[in-house]
């Protein structure tokens, strides 16, 4: 069996296709930041410890692949992604006959019924993949993987697949898989680089964001030990930057200091990017963190109105930020905020609010985008109610 886990073409948007925080930056991912597709590569290697050929194939980096002899495509696709992603594939099977196409992440899982009917769709997963995806593949069905013939009826039921309990049993991506970073530029730090995530889950209730309702609401995290394996590999190899793609890397403090205290202890000389709670890390953490090779943190501000945090159920306060990026300017650590404009019920006032706010924290960069209501989120989910199935145009990356 060839399979190929692919990143559909979308121009030089570079549309995201992961998990969506509840803002819009005209489809790409805050700042512009494009990152190599390291979770198809992780996707890849289990499917390769199984015998299976297994590639990753990103056009718009280069890669190719003989299209004829392969029996399954895998994509990874979001809301806004889907349409474009779905006119690719179909132009694929439609020159390949036997190319089947197997779709998972944020849209398949809250949307199967819209992803299904799609002609570009022959399976989706919902879901996260690591568990059912290689047991697809090795037995033909798994829970979680369906088809169209789940298309009939008023309802559709689906169990989700399998969470992976152990985050340290996943295997570390073969990132000879991947093309040369240079193929995705970031602002915040130089190629080569690399990405890295350790944790999934979180306890949060923000209701723009679709992470909670994808990944839970228990956290689930890699060891120190694991993590620092992988960084030590990576920097045995060359990189000298890694970015930290976790939603919430900070959210077990001591594990945290755990990670920092093994760097240090192993002398891996390497430097780091990570996001951050704006109440989940103090000034000894910081301090600890610069030493072990942190150069910036990531903090998901939203707004400068304790009214609009308030009402998105974000669970912090203006001051837990301001203390915070205060902290952060102590322990020689840069930062990057980033604020969502138009969440329900936000006024100009609270708008002109968030540009003072950003003003006053003095940030090393600071980010704006738009809200928009994604599938999987509270406000996503309110959103959706009397509207016609499949009508997602206005999330599409091209219409806004």
């Amino acid at each position: 069996m060839n399979v190929v886990f692919a990143v559909p073409p979308s121009g030089k948007r570079r549309v995201a296709r992961d998990l969506l925080h509840g803002c819009w930056c005209w489809g790409a991912r805050i700042g512009g930041a494009t990152f190599p597709p390291t979770g198809l590569a992780v996707l890849a290697t289990l499917l390769r410890r199984m015998g299976i050929a297994a590639h990753v194939v990103d056009p718009a980096a280069g890669q190719t692949a003989d299209w004829g002899r392969v029996d399954w495509v895998v994509v990874l696709t979001s809301t806004p992604a889907f349409r474009s992603d779905a006119e690719w594939v179909l132009a694929l099977k439609r020159r390949h006959p036997r190319l089947r196409a197997l779709w998972f992440g944020a849209h398949p899982t809250f949307r199967p019924r819209d992803v299904l009917a799609s002609e570009a769709v022959d399976r989706i997963l919902v879901g996260e993949p690591e568990v059912a995806l290689p047991a697809f593949f090795r037995c033909g069905t798994a829970v979680g993987v369906y088809g169209k013939e789940r298309l009939g009826g008023e309802r559709m039921s689906l169990r989700w697949a399998q969470r992976p309990a152990d985050l340290d049993a996943l295997p570390v991506a073969d990132r000879g898989l991947l093309a040369d970073t240079r193929h995705y530029p970031n602002p915040f730090l130089a190629s080569p680089y690399a990405t890295m995530t350790t944790s999934r889950g979180c306890p949060g209730r923000c209701r723009f964001c679709t992470v909670p309702a994808f990944y839970g609401r228990r956290y689930r995290a890699q060891s120190a030990g694991r993590v620092v394996d992988e960084m030590s590999a990576l920097a045995r190899a060359g990189v000298r930057r890694i970015f930290f793609r976790d939603e919430e890397f900070g959210r077990d403090e001591e594990r945290v200091a755990a990670i920092c205290e093994e760097i240090l202890r192993r002398g891996v000389k390497v430097s780091w990017i990570c996001s951050l709670r704006a109440d989940s890390a103090g000034g000894e953490t910081l301090r600890l963190m610069r030493r072990a090779g942190c150069r910036m943190v990531r903090i998901g501000v939203e707004s400068g109105s304790q009214r609009t945090l308030d009402r998105a159920a974000k669970g912090i306060t203006l001051d837990d930020v301001r203390r915070t990026f205060r902290a952060c300017r102590d322990a020689g650590l840069r930062t990057h905020a980033h604020f969502i404009l138009g969440l329900p019920g936000e006024t100009d006032s609270d708008i002109r609010k968030t540009v003072r706010f950003a003003l006053e924290l003095r940030p090393t960069y600071a980010t704006f985008g738009w809200f928009y209501p994604f599938p999987g989120s509270a406000w996503g989910q309110r959103a959706a109610v009397g509207q016609p199935p499949g009508d997602l145009e206005g999330l599409h990356y091209r219409s806004v």
